[in-house]
């Protein structure tokens, strides 16, 4: 049959089958509304709804891209939240291009020594399609297992797509372990995904990132079937942030919404691979165009090591948002140090042992309480830094609030310092013996004593108790201090 006229009654179900099927690959129909709209003068027979239900599944081949495999009994969330179903037709409908859903997760993984396996057996091509083999179907059938769609996205890239957190985040979870060599998920789920593909690959990581959950979030379903929009830009965000993190080991990020979903009740459910993990709140960030609050997916015992310190993170956190730049932030921050150096396993921190690095911190804390001394607790806050690559146990984040920090208050000590120096003049004769006055006027033609005796008359002014000139300092600079961590461009 050339056009709808030539049916009737005597035409089979291959006829028009053949018919609609030149119609949807010439382009001409590309939704299941639009092939309604055009087979609308035909009897809804049951042999005619059996043809469109074929034509349907040639339409989402075609058009749906990467939603291609979405089905309503494999993954009914799925379904329910990104399909307009068809009225009368069940298991049909078009694609959702441009929504706002709260009930839509993604996450974003990116599987490190992907490069060097295949630059190391560029030569080895069974060993390249292996690979790859695992990459498509062993992980998509991981994903699949918890209900949550994926696909594979520039090379290493994988994208994971569901309407149910703790479905995504397991499925996060599998994926990562199934690239280590020591397995430390216990899932009989991640078994039966290794059927086909029984080899041992190299140990690799894996960064991801998770995000969802926030009520009206934009997500954008292209012409070509791809995806774009606020979920998956954070998703993106948390992975390149893991990365940053951990460009070696493995580390999952996800949003507080997320965590939240994850750590609700659930009266009378079973017991399944989340109720093992734990989760490592890293704070408040600033990413470019977004603010988030971070996690982290413990799910590794030596992941776990480092919820000793938590606690007292909690409260450096608290302390930046409510911009005590005057106490409570550099106390807080001396006091995570000590909890970190407390619980290292190392009895040598490079040329310091344990106890000496302790003792930097309790001196700094009693030098900066007493006033009377900023310049040296700052000058211990930067050698305490320097001891955070030697540590196994510290997190990566606490250099980065460290650096911020630190580079805080060099500025607020900068402006301190230089605000004494154009008091001394005026209290020389306060703070100088009678000798050193004059030499101290006579100074300026030797750099070195004019530098000792200006040293000297600051350490006495010092000796008064200099707080309120520090918070006054501080308070002048406040515009400058940012109560947020930024992290990549601003």
């Amino acid at each position: 049959m050339k056009t709808l006229d030539d049916y009737n009654l005597e035409t089979s179900p291959y006829e028009l089958f053949e018919h609609l099927y030149n119609r949807v690959i010439n382009r001409s129909i590309r939704s299941f509304s639009r092939l309604m709209e055009y087979v609308d003068p035909l009897p809804r027979t049951e042999s005619n709804l059996r043809v469109f239900k074929k034509v349907f599944h040639l339409i989402k081949e075609l058009n749906w891209g990467v939603f291609a495999p979405l089905d309503e009994k494999e993954f009914p969330g799925l379904w329910k939240e990104l399909v307009l179903p068809f009225p009368g037709v069940p298991g049909t409908g078009d694609l959702k291009r441009n929504t706002s859903i709260s009930t839509v997760y993604a996450a974003i993984l990116d599987i490190h020594g992907y490069s060097a396996f295949c630059l190391k057996n560029r030569r080895n091509l069974s060993m390249l399609m292996l690979l790859d083999e695992c990459i498509q179907d062993d992980i998509r059938r991981i994903a699949k297992s918890f209900g949550t769609l994926s696909w594979r996205s520039e090379g290493d890239a994988i994208i994971l797509i569901s309407d149910d957190p703790r479905g995504i985040s397991s499925a996060t979870v599998n994926i990562a372990d199934y690239f280590s060599r020591r397995r430390v998920v216990k899932s009989k789920k991640l078994q039966e995904s290794r059927i086909v593909h029984k080899i041992i690959l190299p140990d690799m990581a894996v960064s991801g990132g998770i995000a969802g959950g926030r009520a009206y979030t934009p997500l954008v379903i292209t012409q070509d079937g791809d995806i774009s929009g606020d979920i998956i830009n954070t998703a993106a965000r948390l992975q390149g942030f893991a990365n940053t993190l951990a460009p070696t080991d493995t580390k999952i990020l996800a949003t507080n919404h997320v965590v939240h979903q994850l750590q609700k009740e659930r009266p009378g459910a079973e017991a399944d691979l989340l109720d093992e993990v734990s989760y490592f709140n890293l704070g408040r960030f600033q990413f470019k165009g977004m603010e988030l609050t971070v996690f982290e997916i413990l799910f590794k015992k030596s992941q776990k090591e480092k919820l000793i310190y938590q606690s007292h993170l909690l409260k450096l956190y608290s302390a930046i948002e409510k911009e005590r730049w005057r106490d409570l932030i550099f106390t807080s921050l001396i006091n995570v140090f000590s909890r970190v150096i407390s619980s290292a396993k190392q009895i040598k921190i490079g040329e310091l042992s344990r106890s000496d690095l302790l003792r930097k911190c309790t001196q700094a804390l009693e030098l900066y309480k007493s006033g009377s001394d900023y310049h040296r607790p700052i000058a211990i806050l930067r050698e305490l830094r320097e001891s955070l690559t030697l540590l196994r146990n510290a997190d990566p984040i606490l250099m980065i609030y460290t650096d911020q920090i630190l580079q805080k208050y060099s500025l607020i000590e900068q402006e301190f310092y230089k605000y004494l120096e154009d008091q001394l003049p005026d209290m020389i004769n306060k703070v100088l013996e009678l000798s050193q006055r004059d030499l101290f006027l006579k100074a300026s033609k030797s750099r070195e004593i004019y530098d000792q005796l200006k040293q000297k008359g600051l350490d006495q002014i010092m000796k008064e108790n200099q707080k309120y000139t520090w918070y006054r300092i501080i308070d002048d600079e406040r515009e400058t201090l940012s109560s947020r961590i930024h992290i990549g461009k601003k």
